[in-house]
């Protein structure tokens, strides 16, 4: 993914509330950051932490129940190890808020400072889409229950949430408490105008906290599918979700795949009587079931054996993968779905024989891994009795040359694995059907928003241990 693209994004209502916060900040007591709890680091807010690095802070991790609790757990040791005050959150669920206002009145500055003041000002403030909204609201009905607010003022100007960044536009105020008088500025989310570490882009992209759009779906795929062949964790957690297994927090969020291979599932009136209510939901555990189950099979595909590296072999590789012409078709016919081994795909590395042009051989030969002959990548070691130490300087240098080849090389070659299998996931999807630009689309988008809404398991992307 270019940097450049991501850092392109910076709309005009973002720079406005950003200089806002700034100024703000300077009458705030309190810092609330709400952060995704599946990326724990990588969405902490950088410009947060340059504008508020001597005020109070407690970060809370949003959204608990779509990341591993043991990875939650590390991160929270790991943010507390630090000096932060951190607590994991479920903004979402009932009863919440009680637990968070609990820590927020906890967290405040003590009273009878230098300057008291009757009032005391919190901001909450984060990236797009962590929740913060959401977090605010929670916050309100909790001290609405405990009666700290009169009459209507519990239940009015509730803060505006979604499922999309960019819901807040402008800095808003609620009363959250009136004994002591407690107010919390909400604010919209803000991205960095420069996101250079493209991992980190990737990883916001794929957990939704980028604007959709951003970043090309396809590549977020094939990101997604690269990870689940890379961690046997990660494998283990979608088999869950294959097997129709998941906890029933992870199912919460109504997610599955927005309504992929159904006839208007998913855009009907919500509530409705109690059959058609059900219906719905069976669909979109059908849905969800469905796509995890597609997914797990193309990524628990063994990798197929290296193939030797001659000059030109990468671009005869994407030759190959994009073929002569016209949309390819699925192996598996119209009416067939994703069964429980890799033959329902024609993905195989050991379908077909010497004639067959399936692509399952497509697959098993466009991914090999590439390997040059290892004297291209190792030094002569020819250093004798009498070498220079320029000429041992010189050979090292080269050796750790050619291991950065070697390791870009894997790097490479996993990529275009990872491409391959997902769009063999893609070809699955349609069913047979033609593959144009937007069925491969639609497919895309729905696994993605499934993974996010939690339906394909829970997922910690940050390297947190644990």
């Amino acid at each position: 993914m270019a940097a450049r693209n991501v850092a392109s994004w910076f709309p005009g209502h973002v720079a406005k509330a950003l200089k806002q916060m700034e100024q703000n900040l300077k009458l705030v007591d309190l810092v609330v950051e709400v952060r995704d709890a599946r990326l724990p680091l990588s969405s902490a807010s950088s410009e947060l932490q340059r504008l508020a690095a001597h005020k109070r802070r407690l970060v809370l991790l949003n959204k608990v129940d779509l990341a591993q609790p043991e990875a939650t757990q590390a991160a929270l040791s790991l943010l507390r190890a630090q000096g932060m005050q951190a607590l994991p959150c479920e903004a979402t669920r009932e009863g919440s808020g009680t637990r968070l206002l609990d820590a927020l009145l906890s967290a405040m500055p003590p009273p009878g400072g230098a300057a008291p003041r009757d009032l005391a000002l919190v901001l909450v403030a984060g990236l797009p889409n962590t929740g913060k909204s959401s977090t605010i609201n929670a916050l309100k009905r909790a001290a609405g229950k405990r009666g700290l607010l009169e009459g209507e003022q519990a239940h009015t100007k509730t803060a505006r949430a979604g499922p999309t960044p960019g819901v807040t536009r402008q800095m808003a105020g609620f009363k959250v408490c009136a004994s002591p008088l407690v107010y919390l500025l909400d604010s919209p989310g803000v991205t960095p105008p420069a996101l250079r570490d493209p991992g980190v882009a990737r990883r916001l992209a794929l957990a939704g906290l980028l604007p959709p759009g951003l970043v090309d779906e396809g590549e977020l795929l094939g990101s997604l599918v690269q990870r689940l062949v890379s961690s046997e964790r990660d494998r283990r957690e979608l088999w869950a979700a294959a097997d129709g297994h998941l906890p029933s927090s992870s199912s919460r969020r109504g997610g599955g795949g927005g309504g992929w291979g159904t006839s208007g599932s998913g855009h009907g009136p919500g509530g409705g009587p109690g059959g058609f209510a059900e219906a719905r939901e069976r669909q979109r555990r059908a849905r969800s079931l469905g796509l995890a189950r597609a997914l797990y099979e193309v990524v628990s595909l063994p990798a197929p054996p290296p193939r030797e590296w001659y000059p030109g072999i990468e671009d005869e590789m994407e030759m190959e993968r994009d073929g002569p012409g016209g949309p390819v078709r699925s192996n598996t016919g119209a009416g067939a779905g994703p069964g429980p081994g890799s033959a329902g795909l024609g993905l195989s590395p050991a379908a077909g024989g010497s004639g067959s042009r399936g692509r399952g051989d497509q697959y098993a030969r466009d991914s090999q891994p590439l390997k040059r002959d290892g004297g291209n990548w190792e030094t002569s070691g020819q250093a004798g009795a009498g070498a220079s130490k320029a000429a041992g300087a010189a050979a090292a240098a080269a050796a750790a040359a050619a291991q950065a080849e070697a390791e870009a090389q894997r790097e490479a070659a996993a990529a275009v694995d990872a491409q391959l299998r997902a769009d063999a996931l893609v070809r699955a999807l349609t069913r047979g059907a033609a593959v144009d630009a937007g069925r491969r689309a639609a497919a895309q988008r729905a696994v993605l928003e499934a993974f996010r809404s939690g339906a394909l398991g829970r997922y910690t992307l940050d390297d947190v241990g644990g």
